[in-house]
């Protein structure tokens, strides 16, 4: 797994490229959470993220209920079929919004 992560302002956006599974998810996690500070809209770019495991989901949830304590946002965008079956079942859907 890589990952992107650019800040402006109060908008963060954070590519994720390849598989977020059990080795990959510390590594994003010591990236995004400290980058999140006074974050108002967290944008996760999935585009070119091909699977996640349940470490992964912990890592997205943790962001997305950090961003809602700061009264902001996670926006999702670029996930194909089976991420987007994920998020539905784990209940990710319910703290972010979905983009095409």
């Amino acid at each position: 797994m890589e990952t992107v992560i650019e800040k402006d302002g109060t908008t963060l956006t954070c590519r994720i490229i390849g598989t977020l599974d059990t080795p990959a998810s510390p590594q994003l996690e010591a990236e995004l959470i400290p980058a999140m500070e006074g974050i108002k809209d967290l944008i996760l770019d999935l585009t070119e993220m091909n699977y996640i495991l349940s470490a992964g989901i912990r890592v997205l949830l943790k962001a997305g209920k950090l961003v809602m304590k700061q009264r902001g946002t996670m926006r999702v965008r670029g996930i194909n079929d089976s991420v987007r079956e994920i998020f539905r079942t784990t209940g990710l859907t319910r703290i972010c919004v979905m983009e095409k």
